[in-house]
This record gives structure tokens, C-alpha cells and sequence, in this order.
């Protein structure tokens, strides 16, 4: 049962865990006791109401672990399209995947929107910070790429894009250095894809025996860090950066 603590927010567990541990000590809980505190744990991340505590959850960090479903029933779309032949050999139609790609990007970039709008647009010099520029990159680009995915300097775009905001976010105090680190990992292998896909034949990843999956499978984990990092909290008072 004590195990189950520890879904609960920090704040919360600083604030009444000592008591609940000394709740359940006098009386063993029941299955139905169980689910309370399950309920509980997702009420406290929805709804935190500790007082003094220095992050505010911003709820869109599910809107985009929502955009990560899409993704991957893009994904189970485009593995399970009909088969096709051409000169090339054969290959799977992923026509009906498109939707609910476009479908996921959207929903990213409504998230990192509110990371954007958290950050100024311009420091000290006049110049765009590296936040709104990288922040508005990925916004723009990332639909877009979504609708015309052969484009690939698109999806090179929104990667780096993603990047730059998490790197600005992460000074700002917005992000923890980990998010910061995830990104970059699971980053790298699709931008390395991409920026070569211009100098091979389009036909390059079917001959090799691959297929898209090795952009988008790694790629889906930026809706995950985003949606986490958005659901952990930013600071109450707006930062200042450069």
C-alpha cells in the first residue's frame, strides 16, 4: 500500500504522507481503499492544492501524450496498409496513416505553444531568443511535414527546432536538464535519417530493408518528454532570459 505513495506529487507526500502512513498502520486497507488512493493520486496531479508549492501543472501535457496515441495509430495505419508493387518491388500504402499523423503534430505543437508563449521573444539586443525562434520552428514546421513527409528538410526543422526551445526552456528553469538530454537522444537518430534521405534515391530505405519506422518510433518519445515535462510544472513567476 505504502508503495502507492509514491504516485502522489512531491509536494504532497512533503505535506501528508507521515500521516497517511500512520492511518494505514492502524487500519489494514481494502481493495476498495486501494482505488482510493489511486483516484487520489491522479485528483493531486490534476488538481494540486498544497500550499507553497513553487510549480504550476500545466494540463497540456496532455493534449500532447494524446497527440502521442495518434501517432501511434498513424503508425499501426501504416504498418497494416494495403500492399502495393511497383518497378521497385512491393511496398505498403500509408495513405490512411496521414490523418492522424497531421492529427498528432497539431496536438504537439498546442504544447509546445505553451511553452513558447512562457518565453520572450526577443533579449536584451533586440534579437529573437533562441526559445521563440526554435519554438515557432517547430510549431510551423511540424504539420506541415506531416502533410508532405517526403519533404525531409521539414522534419530536420522540427527537430531542431524542438531542441532549441528545450535548450531556452531549460535555462529559463522551465524544463529539467534531463527533458534536455532525452530530447537530444531521441533526436538523433531521426535527424541523422533525414539529412541523408536528400542524397540517396527515394527509393534508398525499402531497398535497405527499412522503412519509416526509424524516424517515427524514436521520434514519438518528444510527445512523451513534452507532455511529462508540461504535467511536472513550471515556476509561478515568469523567468527572464536572454
Amino acid at each position: 500500500m505504502t508503495r502507492l505513495l509514491s504516485l502522489y506529487p512531491r509536494d504532497w507526500r512533503d505535506r501528508y504522507e507521515e500521516e497517511f502512513r500512520t492511518l494505514i498502520a492502524e487500519r489494514p486497507p481494502s481493495v476498495g481503499d486501494r482505488l482510493d488512493v489511486l483516484r487520489g493520486a491522479l485528483d493531486a496531479h490534476l488538481h494540486p492544492q498544497v500550499p507553497g508549492s513553487d510549480r504550476v501543472p500545466d494540463r497540456a501535457g496532455f493534449v500532447s501524450w494524446i497527440g502521442f496515441v495518434s501517432l501511434v495509430v498513424s503508425g499501426v495505419l501504416a504498418a497494416s496498409g494495403p500492399v502495393m508493387e511497383d518497378e521497385y518491388g512491393t511496398y505498403r500504402d500509408g495513405a490512411l496513416a496521414l490523418p492522424f499523423l497531421f492529427l498528432a503534430t497539431v496536438l504537439l505543437s498546442a504544447a509546445l505553444f505553451r511553452v513558447v508563449r512562457r518565453l520572450p521573444a526577443r533579449g536584451p539586443a533586440g534579437v529573437p531568443t533562441l526559445g521563440w525562434v526554435g519554438g515557432w520552428a517547430a510549431i510551423v514546421a511540424a504539420p506541415v511535414w506531416s502533410v508532405v513527409p517526403w519533404v525531409t528538410p521539414l522534419g530536420v526543422i522540427f527537430l531542431l527546432g524542438v531542441l532549441g526551445l528545450a535548450v531556452a526552456a531549460r535555462r529559463a528553469g522551465l524544463w529539467p536538464a534531463w527533458s534536455e538530454v532525452a530530447l537530444v537522444a531521441l533526436a538523433l537518430l531521426p535527424a541523422g535519417v533525414l539529412l541523408a534521405m536528400p542524397f540517396l534515391p527515394w527509393y534508398a530505405m525499402r531497398v535497405a530493408g527499412l522503412d519509416f519506422g526509424v524516424v517515427l518510433v524514436p521520434m514519438s518519445g518528444l510527445w512523451l518528454v513534452v507532455g511529462a515535462v508540461l504535467l511536472r510544472g513550471s515556476p509561478r513567476r515568469g523567468p527572464s532570459i536572454a
